[in-house]
C-alpha cells in the first residue's frame, strides 16, 4: 500500500513534508507557471532558501511572525518548507 509521504498544491497553498528532499517538489508545482511567484519560507529551512535562490528566486524580506494569545511559540514539527501565499500576475 502507497503512503503519502509530503504535498504540495500547485495553486495556494503549503509545502509539507518531512524532509528536505521531499519538499523540494516545490519546483514541479511551479515549473508550468508563468509569471511572477511568491514563496514565503519560514526562517530555519536554509537548504530550501539556498535551493530557491539557485533556481531563480531572490530573498527580498523576512517577514515577521504574528502570534496572538500566547507566551511562547507553538509546537513546530519542521514539515512545513514553505507557503505559496498566491501566483502574481505578470506585470
Amino acid at each position: 500500500m502507497a503512503k503519502i509521504i509530503g504535498f504540495g498544491l500547485s495553486i495556494l497553498g503549503p509545502i509539507v513534508a518531512p524532509n528536505f528532499e521531499t519538499a523540494l517538489l516545490i519546483k514541479e508545482l511551479a515549473s508550468k507557471h508563468r509569471g511572477n511567484l511568491r514563496i514565503d519560507v519560514p526562517s530555519g529551512n536554509n537548504e530550501l532558501m539556498s535551493f530557491l535562490e539557485k533556481c531563480g528566486f531572490a530573498k527580498t524580506s523576512e517577514p515577521p511572525i504574528i502570534i496572538k494569545n500566547s507566551m511562547n511559540m507553538p509546537f513546530r514539527n519542521h514539515e512545513l518548507f514553505a507557503i505559496a501565499p498566491k501566483f502574481l500576475d505578470k506585470e
